[in-house]
C-alpha cells in the first residue's frame, strides 16, 4: 500500500511520524512524505505518488493546515482514505465531521495504523479498529483505546530518511531524539496530563527505550549524516537515574556528539548531573515557568519552590553544564509584578 504524510513545514519534524513510517514500512507498505512549504507541485507530486492511504499530523492550532491537506487530498484522490493523527485528532477528534476527514486516530497510532492499513489492502472493513474515532450517523464514534505499548525497543527503527530525503533536512547539524513517551508530573498546562488520565488502566504510561536501543537509533544518524549537535526532547530525560547511568556508558563509548536535553527540577541531584556530564550533556533545560510560587503550585500544578529552582541551577552548572530555562508570561492571574519576579530569578540563577 503506499501512503502519504502530509505536513507544511520542516518546523515541524515528527519523530513520531519517522517511527510510525518504520513500523509500517516493517509491514511492507511503501511511505512518502510531502512538505507542503517545500514542493513546487505538491497537487502533481500526490498524482504521480497516487497514495492509497493519507496520514496528517493535525496538533493544536494546526487543524485549518491539516483540513487543507485533506481536501486536497480527496479532490485528487476521492478513494484515498485520509486520517488526523496527533494532539487535536486525540482531543478533539470532533474534526472526523469534516467530510474530507474519515478518521482520527486518538493516542498512540502505531497499532491502529498496522491494523487499518492491512484492512484497506484486503479491503476489508476497518470501523471496529481500536483508537479510532469516526462519523458515524452525523456523530463521533470513538472506538475503545488499546494497551500503551509496553516495550518500545519492539518497535522498528525510526524511518530518518522520511524526512532527510529533504537534503537541507538532512544535513542541518541539529538533530533531534527521542528515548521514551509519557511524563511522570501532572502539570495542568501540559496535554501528557490529559492523555495519562485517558489512558488510565491501560498500562505504565512513561516508558523509554533501553539505553542501547536509544544509543542505536542516535548512531543511525550520526553514521550517514551531518551531526555537530544532538538534542534529545524527550519532556524527561532524567527520569530514571539507573537508566540515564546506564545511557551516559553507551553513549560515551559510541557517540562524540554533545548534547542536551529537558528534565524537572525535582529529578536534578548530584547523581543525575554526574551522570549527564559524563555521557557528553552540554545543557540541561528545566521549567521554572513563573518566579511567583503560588501561581506555580495553585495554577500550574508545579509544587517546586524557587529554592528548590535555586538549587537544581547550582547543580547543574556545578557539573559544567549550561543552564536552560523554560519560562511563561500571563498565566491566568498573574500581574506585571508577577512577571517581573520570573525574569529576575532567571537573572539570579544565571
Amino acid at each position: 500500500m503506499r501512503i502519504v504524510f502530509l505536513q507544511d513545514s520542516a518546523v515541524n519534524e515528527s519523530l513520531a511520524l519517522t517511527e510510525l513510517s518504520g513500523v509500517l514500512k516493517a509491514e511492507g507498505h511503501e511511505t512518502q512524505l510531502y512538505l507542503g512549504d517545500e514542493e513546487n507541485d505538491l497537487d502533481g507530486e500526490l498524482r504521480r505518488y497516487a497514495p492509497e492511504l493519507a496520514i496528517i499530523p493535525c496538533h493544536v492550532t494546526g487543524h485549518e493546515v491539516a483540513l487543507g491537506f485533506a481536501r486536497l487530498v480527496k479532490t485528487i484522490r476521492p478513494n484515498c482514505t485520509v486520517i488526523f493523527g496527533g494532539t487535536h485528532a486525540t482531543f478533539d477528534p470532533e474534526i472526523a465531521l469534516d467530510p474530507h476527514v474519515d478518521a482520527c486516530v486518538v493516542g498512540e497510532a502505531e497499532g491502529a495504523m498496522v491494523e487499518l492499513s492491512a484492512a484497506l489492502s484486503r479491503k476489508e472493513d476497518w470501523t471496529d479498529i481500536r483508537n479510532l474515532a469516526f462519523e458515524e450517523d452525523g456523530v463521533i464514534r470513538k472506538n475503545e483505546l488499546r494497551p500503551l505499548i509496553s516495550d518500545l525497543d519492539t518497535i522498528p527503527m525510526p524511518d530518518r530518511e522520511l524526512y532527510y530525503r529533504y537534503r537541507f533536512i538532512a544535513r542541518f547539524p541539529w538533530k533531534k531524539f527521542t528515548t521514551g513517551r509519557g511524563c511522570v508530573h501532572s502539570c495542568a498546562f501540559c496535554w501528557n496530563t490529559t492523555l495519562s488520565e485517558m489512558y488510565r488502566g491501560k498500562g505504565v504510561f512513561t516508558r523509554r527505550k533501553s539505553p542501547r536501543r536509544a544509543v542505536d537509533e542516535v548512531v543511525a544518524v550520526v553514521e550517514r549524516h551531518e551531526t555537530k549537535n544532538i538534542h534529545f526532547s524527550d519532556d524527561l530525560f532524567t527520569v530514571y537515574p539507573k537508566w540515564l547511568e546506564e545511557f551516559a556508558e553507551e553513549y560515551r563509548s559510541r557517540v562524540s556528539v554533545p548534547f542536551t536535553c529537558n528534565t524537572s527540577i525535582e529529578l536534578v541531584n548530584s547523581r543525575t548531573v554526574g551522570a549527564l556530564a559524563r555521557a557528553g550533556c552540554r545543557g540541561v533545560g528545566i521549567g521554572v515557568e513563573t518566579g511567583n510560587e503560588i501561581l506555580r503550585s495553585k495554577i500550574l500544578n508545579k509544587t517546586v519552590t524557587n529554592d528548590d529552582i535555586r538549587t537544581a541551577a547550582r547543580l547543574i552548572k556545578s557539573a559544567g553544564l549550561e543552564l536552560i530555562t523554560y519560562n511563561m508570561i500571563a498565566s491566568p492571574g498573574e500581574t506585571i509584578e508577577d512577571a517581573f519576579s520570573t525574569l529576575m530569578l532567571n537573572r539570579e540563577i544565571g
